[in-house]
């Protein structure tokens, strides 16, 4: 036992190892798009610390500072901080908390894909998924750049880890960081209470139909490795019960707090399918999500293994019952492959709980009680809000769908090969997507623009947040070596001027918040010592009054839904002379700029 359970180690340890070494190649991404705002508004909330003058001014500048752009981020901002106190700006320090974060919520992951199939025959299964799970698209691609979705991810999944093996301090505490991450958080936490209830009105329900009147203990969830849970001192089980609600007395005593609503920019708890950050059935939106969740990057395929797999059970199911006797057939476990949906609750019925307790795998159905009630509650808020179109908002999808395909393949498939088999296919797609659009059905669903040699998906609509709908891989990232490259090809200066298609949507994106150019690497950077900033005018706002005698025109080509090139150089061919074309590239992808020189009057 000792050796198996030195091997299982041995192997998540090399796993977390791997996952470290591919996302350290992304510890030099600079923010940019959202992440930029955000990292404007986390400086912002440095350096109000720095000066603060004693401890009783820390919760006024918390409450104010760090929950950013209205979100209760407060707990995340807060992890982001401490790290920059040591050393600001530090953009290492910075990118490699969020690579703690992400590895954090891969190790959890592993938990509770281990704690729903303990055995061993099953580890090469689990280490699978987990994998799929690490080298997701989105999730690899949230977790490189600064936003409020991607904590609520790791949070949430440290949630239900300790839930799930009984670890109720630890629940609350990765509760309220889930909740002060973001306010969506709230609704995981109500989901995962409302696990809670629902297998206890289960329970109830259930000992009142066989007239017995169960305690109090019977009606928390079994936690542990043997799902001991009865016979508890009454201290435990409230103790169990403060746990559970604190994180939401916390949101609570926040709001009192803050006198608003769950986020700033919202109004309110309406439903007005034409508004906006408001509930409604607004088809564009509804449609979009549904496929950002159920089809993006090869989640179609996730969708297929489940719902095949859970035909392929039923029907076994509906096979059994023909052939069976009169005879009590024994319920299996969720080991058995085949019999997961019919295991059900053992309960030790003497004063000796250990001695008595039913085996863990005959007790684990009701820890999908919990992962239900969060999938269902976040489908339905994210078809509903009317909000942005980013994709970063349905990061949470692909945990529920791995989940769901680990689990309805021990339905379908008797064989740990074929079911190993299956996955290594899923991880491989994933993988391959992770850094290069190649899902077909993605670009069919989604469209897709040019990017150079390349193709990406455009996932944003026109006039909304033009920019992070490409983070839905690691893709995006390559644009940083490009502006870094063709930041050195000009050479950019402190007087350069560039212009660009749109200050929303154009090369003022990357520039967004405290970004800057390294005046010795020519770079970008958070670091404004030994910094200059950018020198941008929309091609739009150009007349000949405000031409400066020299720019930089840059064309993005994945803009062309936006930006026409040939009717800017037109444009900008009034006031200067152009030069040809210049294209900067890396690895098949490339920007293009042309050098202007104002025509003589």
């Amino acid at each position: 036992m000792y050796f198996f359970k030195l091997k299982e180690q041995g192997l998540l340890s090399l796993l977390l190892l791997a996952y470290v070494v591919v996302r350290s190649f992304y510890l030099d991404a600079v923010p940019r798009w959202d992440a930029a705002t955000y990292w404007g508004g986390i400086a912002s909330a440095i350096e109000a610390t720095k000066t603060i003058g004693n401890m009783a001014e820390l919760p006024r500048v918390i409450l104010d500072t760090y929950n950013v752009f209205g979100h209760s981020a407060m707990g995340y901002v807060g992890l982001l901080v401490l790290g920059q106190l040591l050393d600001y700006p530090n953009l290492f320090t910075l990118n490699f908390t969020h690579l703690l974060l992400a590895t954090f919520s891969v190790f959890c992951t592993f938990k509770i894909f281990r704690w729903f199939l303990p055995s061993a025959q099953h580890l090469p299964e689990v280490l699978l998924a987990t994998a799929i799970f690490a080298l997701d698209p989105l999730f690899f691609a949230t977790s490189i750049f600064i936003n409020t979705d991607f904590p609520v991810l790791v949070f949430f999944t440290a949630a239900l880890a300790a839930l799930l093996y009984g670890h109720y301090g630890w629940f609350a505490i990765a509760s309220l960081f889930m909740i002060f991450s973001k306010a969506t958080g709230v609704l995981f936490w109500i989901s995962l209470a409302g696990g809670i209830g629902l297998y206890s009105l289960i329970v109830l329900c259930r000992e009142n139909r066989a007239g017995r009147l169960p305690s109090l203990g019977h009606l928390l969830p079994p936690t542990g490795i043997l799902a001991v849970k009865h016979h508890l001192p009454l201290s435990t089980i409230f103790y169990r019960i403060f746990c559970i609600f604190l994180p939401g007395v916390g949101f609570k005593l926040y709001s009192i707090a803050k006198q608003g609503a769950m986020w700033s920019a919202s109004n309110g708890i309406k439903f007005d399918s034409q508004g906006w950050n408001c509930f409604g059935f607004n088809t564009r939106v509804m449609s979009n999500r549904a496929g950002e969740i159920f089809i993006l990057n090869f989640h179609w395929v996730l969708v297929l293994v489940v719902l095949f797999a859970l035909l392929i059970g039923y029907g076994r199911y509906i096979e059994r019952g023909r052939k069976k006797t009169s005879a009590t057939i024994e319920t299996a476990s969720i080991d058995s492959n085949t019999e997961y949906s019919q295991s059900v609750i053992t309960e030790p019925n003497s004063s000796n709980a250990e001695a008595t307790a039913a085996p863990a795998e005959n007790n684990r159905w009701w820890g999908m009680l919990p992962v239900l009630m969060c999938f269902l509650i976040f489908v339905v808020f994210n078809l509903t809000y009317i909000t942005y179109i980013i994709p970063r908002y349905v990061v949470y999808g692909g945990f529920f769908l791995i989940i769901f395909a680990l689990l309805s393949l021990q339905f379908a498939a008797k064989s740990r090969k074929t079911r190993c088999i299956l996955l290594a296919i899923v991880f491989t797609l994933f993988t391959l997507q992770t850094f290069r659009t190649i899902d077909p059905l993605s670009k069919w669903v989604f469209g897709s623009t040019a990017f150079s040699e390349h193709r990406i998906l455009q996932i944003d609509s026109a006039g909304e947040a033009q920019g992070n709908g490409f983070v839905y891989n690691a893709e995006f990232a390559l644009e940083d070596k490009l502006l870094n490259r063709m930041q050195k090809a000009i050479p950019i200066k402190p007087d350069t001027t560039i212009i660009t298609w749109n200050k929303d949507s154009g090369y003022a994106w990357f520039t967004r918040g405290d970004t800057f150019v390294n005046a010795d690497s020519l770079e970008r950077t958070i670091d404004k010592r030994n910094s200059f900033g950018y020198n941008i005018i929309e091609i739009s706002d150009l007349h000949r009054a405000i031409a400066p005698p020299h720019a930089i025109y840059i064309y993005m080509s994945w803009l062309a839904q936006f930006s026409n090139e040939e009717k800017e150089l037109a444009h900008l061919r009034q006031f200067y002379e152009v030069s040809a074309a210049e294209d900067v590239g890396f690895q098949g992808y490339s920007l293009r700029l042309y050098r202007l020189t104002r025509l003589s009057q």
